[in-house]
Order: structure tokens, then C-alpha cells, then sequence
């Protein structure tokens, strides 16, 4: 099978001793140095029938390269524990027979035996980009107006090299590797659904990463990079596989320095609360920012104004709801 894309250690270039990271292995379509941040896009090239890559870059943006998780709000304020005198946050890995397309799940073989070893398989799936294309990724969550504030969709933004070295430090003395890989949306459907397609020889994990970062050309809109788990020591029980991140120093920031709340649905031009879009918006996420900010104080809780055409937002307000809420 040709390569797409390939694979090798992450390599922390700003550690002074120019730390490799065993465990991690990062697609050649990422490129995560400091000041040099961008990844590639696997698409497809409809005037010469071929794969196509479109380069993003970071270098001029007001934005940090981060690995972002769309996650409902209580899903992240469980995952994040204090005990014992530890901080930890976990992350939940899934089959791909949970995924939602059944084209993606047509590779996956739960009892693939590579090398000779059982490689059992589970996926993380994450975003590079928070803004091209944001409105369908805050549409594939929940109805961003429902009552109950924990039921709604927040994006997590982790620090690429902190997220990556916590893997490392998670997988030391297991049979667990981690790919960060790049979705690979050239294929049709009939790529997935071709019985001859069952015979791709998997000689190597790499082979196998490839296949299982396939998406259809029908999907290239989400960006997607998927961390997949790999090895004998991958457990997975129910479909799930739950990785334990131990956090440096106590400090939450470390590893997720910025959430971001919903933006709110469009409200039409001729309602006379329109005008109030954005104070609407505020004091509906509140409720969010609040039991985000009781738990860590420290984290950057930014507002999505997607939605939002120049009018800007009451800050005294928010002082107001600030106080109301003892934050």
C-alpha cells in the first residue's frame, strides 16, 4: 500500500536535551515546532484523479496551534480528578465499530494480528483547527440552547507537546503506542465498499494507522486529526479505552490552557432581541463558565462569537454574573 503519510517520534526540539518521545509517534503531515506550526490536508484532486495536500499554517494567525477536543462540558469537568495529592485528566479512547459512518469502521479487525502480536486499536478524535470550518463542528454536537448547561457542547484545547508528553508518560513500560494522524479524505464511498479493497496487505502498524485514518472525500470539512491508541496493553472494555493523564506541577493549565463556550443559535435580524445577541449569548454560557471556573480557576474560558456581527458584549454584565455566581 502506498504511503499517504508517514510516521516517526515526536521530538521535543525546546527541551534542552532534545527529548524524543518513545511512545508518540506524529504524521509527517504535522509540522509542531514552536514558530513553525502547520499541518497538511489530505484531500482529493479532481483534475488529475490524485491525493492533494493544502498546507495550514499557524505562522500568521492569532491563534495557538492546539489539539482541540469538541466534548460535552460534564464529560470534561469529570474527566479532571484530585486526589491523593495528584491532578490528572482522562482522556476516553473508542473503537472504530462506534463511530457513526460505517465506512470508516470497514478496515477494522479487532482481532488483527500484526508481526505476530494482537494490536488492538482505539481512537481519540481531535481537530488542529478551531476556526476554519468551526460552525459544523459546533453543529456536530448537542442543540447549544438546551437547559441544562452540563449537556452542552465546550472545545478543549490542549497543549500539543504537554498532551503529548502525558502519553508518553502514560504508555512507559506498556505495550501501548500512540499515532497522531491526519484524516486522509480522498476516497469515495466506493473505496470502502469495494470487497477487493479486504485484501490490503498490513505488513506493518504504520499500514494499518493509514487505512484506519480514511475518511470519506464527503467529510473533508472537519479537519480531523485522530490519535489512535495501539498495542497489547490497550484495554478495551465495552468499546472503550480510558487513558489516565498524570499533570505536572498541579497545574491544570499546563495541559489545557484554553476552553471555549458555545456560540449561541442565530437569532433573526427582524427579532427585537437580536440587538441583545450578545449579552443573550453571555448570560446563557454562565451557567458553563461558572462550573468550569469553580473547578479551575486558572483555565481561560473564551466565548465562541461566531455568530456575533460587530456588536460587542457587556462587560459589566459579566462582572454582574461574576459576582451573582461568587466567581
Amino acid at each position: 500500500m502506498a504511503s499517504i503519510q508517514t510516521y516517526k517520534n515526536i521530538s521535543v526540539i525546546n527541551n534542552p536535551q532534545s527529548m524524543t518521545l518513545d511512545h508518540v509517534f506524529c504524521s509527517n503531515c504535522i509540522q509542531y515546532e514552536s514558530g513553525h506550526s502547520s499541518f497538511e490536508k489530505i484531500g482529493h484532486d479532481y483534475e488529475h484523479e490524485s491525493i492533494q495536500y493544502t498546507k495550514v499554517s499557524f505562522n500568521h494567525r492569532n491563534h495557538a496551534f492546539h489539539i482541540n477536543k469538541y466534548m460535552k462540558c460534564r464529560y470534561f469537568l469529570d474527566s479532571i480528578n484530585r486526589s491523593s495529592g495528584k491532578l490528572t485528566f482522562k482522556l476516553t479512547f473508542v473503537t472504530p465499530d462506534k463511530w457513526d459512518d460505517p465506512c470508516e469502521s470497514f478496515f477494522y479487525n479487532p482481532k488483527i494480528v500484526i508481526k505476530d502480536k494482537q494490536c488492538n486499536l482505539a481512537c481519540f478524535s481531535t481537530t488542529l483547527e478551531s476556526t476554519e470550518n468551526e460552525e459544523s463542528a459546533w453543529k456536530r454536537g448537542e442543540n447549544n440552547s438546551i437547559v441544562f448547561p452540563g449537556d452542552k457542547t465546550i472545545r478543549v484545547s490542549f497543549n500539543f507537546i504537554n498532551l503529548c508528553n502525558a502519553l508518553n508518560d502514560f504508555a512507559k513500560g506498556k505495550d501501548i503506542r500512540f499515532y497522531l494522524s491526519m484524516c486522509d479524505y480522498s476516497e469515495s464511498r466506493d473505496f470502502f465498499t469495494n470487497k477487493k479493497n479486504t485484501t490490503f496487505i498490513i505488513n506493518e502498524e504504520t499500514d494499518y494507522i493509514q487505512l484506519m485514518s480514511k475518511k470519506r472525500k464527503a467529510f473533508s470539512y472537519e479537519n480531523e486529526m485522530r490519535i489512535f491508541a495501539v498495542g497489547n496493553d490497550v484495554n478495551i472494555k465495552e468499546g472503550l479505552f480510558q487513558v489516565e493523564l498524570d499533570i505536572t506541577n498541579l497545574q491544570i493549565t499546563s495541559l489545557i490552557p484554553i476552553v471555549t463556550l458555545p456560540p449561541y443559535p442565530v437569532i433573526p435580524r427582524e427579532d427585537p432581541f437580536a440587538t441583545a445577541y450578545a449579552n443573550i449569548q453571555d448570560m446563557s454560557n454562565f451557567p458553563l463558565r461558572a462550573a468550569i471556573k469553580k473547578q479551575h480557576k486558572d483555565i481561560d474560558i473564551q466565548q465562541c462569537r461566531l455568530y456575533q456581527t460587530g456588536e460587542s458584549y457587556d462587560k459589566n454584565l459579566i462582572q454582574a454574573l461574576s459576582n451573582i455566581y461568587k466567581i
